[in-house]
Order: C-alpha cells, then structure tokens, then sequence
C-alpha cells in the first residue's frame, strides 16, 4: 500500500485505489506488511520441523499486517494434548472489526480435532479449545475464519488488532467399557441355568420279571 505520511498516519491506500493530485506537489511513501511467516515448531515429543503461516483479507486496509514480536510457533498450553505444539499470531495496523482467512501449515499431517485455544466467549475467565469458524483441513494444512473483536480474537475489542493462537488436539482413545461385578454374577447365573436346562435325564428301564 502507500501513504502520505512516511510513518503511516497519513491517508492510507491500496493497490489499485485512485489519487487525485493536489495543487502542490505530493510524495507517496511505500508502506510494506508483512503477510506471510515460517518458522520451527514446538513439538510435545520428537524433533521440530518447519510450520509456515499466512493470511488474507478484503476489509482490514493496507496496513494489515503480522506483527513479527507477537507471532510463533509454541509449545502447547499445560495439559492439553497437542503433538505438533501450538500457533500464535498477531495482526496489527487493521480496521476494526475486520475478517482475515488464515492459513497455518504443519510439518505432519493434521490427525485429530484442529481447535483454537483461548476465550470462548466475551465473558470466560479461562482458556479453552473451540472449533474455528468456516474451518478447511486438508493434509497438513487447516484453513479458518478470524473477525476482530468476536470469536477467536483473544482479547474480544474490535480494535484492528486479532490476536489468535490454535493447534491439533489428540483425540483421546477410549478405552472397551468393562461389566461390573454384578453383571458379571449375573452372565453366571444365566450361563448356568442354560446349562442345567442342557442336562437330560438318563432314562430308567426297570424289566418286570414274569410269574
């Protein structure tokens, strides 16, 4: 995009916009964001590979764009199950209340429940994992949708900053359920009368003797 301020608080305008010339000379400055990031995951066991990110968006201005401080590959919150680790962003320069569609790419294929971890709504107190909105898996990719301010941005203020982390979930295997004792004692009880009711009788031939 440009600007007509170097530091970027002028007016803001992006490829393709129109610019009418004022009286006097006017000088643009190019501003450059940063879309797209690749870096070393944090795997739970294992060696780390090399994840990539990247996002797009029709409604966040030209000066959407990540902010490198903020955004990692991480290690998985205390307790939750997540082979490959966990991913945060942080986009910054946006207009409030925006949409981006982003795109994180794993070294292993996605196997389990993607999920975003954070606040599931404007009011919890905890962090927790919830599916993402309009979410694409495909091989080691998961695709989904962010808006400022709802859902999925962490902090939940339309402010033109999104902040999001997410990652796979394991599903936990669950285990064959066993009978108790009581049904144990009763599957005896009724393999035994089966097999009582199995038994026959010897029959009795008694010859009665002639006079």
């Amino acid at each position: 995009g440009w600007n007509t301020a170097a530091d970027g608080s002028g007016s803001g305008y992006a490829a393709g916009d129109s610019f009418t010339m004022p009286g006097a000379d006017t000088t643009l400055y190019a501003q450059w964001v940063v879309t797209d990031f690749a870096g070393p995951t944090v795997p739970s066991t294992g060696a780390s590979g090399t994840g990539t990110f990247n996002f797009t968006t029709s409604d966040g201005g030209p000066g959407c764009g990540l902010d490198l401080a903020e955004t990692a590959f991480v290690a998985a919150p205390p307790g939750q199950n997540m082979p490959q680790g966990m991913f945060k962003f942080r986009l910054t320069g946006c207009t409030p209340g925006f949409t981006a569609r982003v795109t994180v790419t794993w070294p292993q294929p996605i196997a389990g429940r993607y999920v975003k971890w954070g606040k599931a709504s404007a009011g919890a107190t905890q962090s927790s994992a919830f599916a993402p909105a309009n979410l694409s898996v495909s091989g080691r990719s998961a695709s989904f949708d962010v808006t400022d301010g709802a859902q999925g941005d962490d902090d939940w203020t339309s402010d033109g900053t999104l902040t999001d982390p997410s990652g796979t979930l394991a599903e936990e295997l669950q285990g064959v359920p066993t009978l108790g004792e009581l049904a144990l004692a009763l599957l005896a009880l009724v393999a035994g009368g089966l097999g009582v009711r199995g038994l026959r009788r010897p029959a009795v031939h008694a010859d009665r003797a002639c006079s």
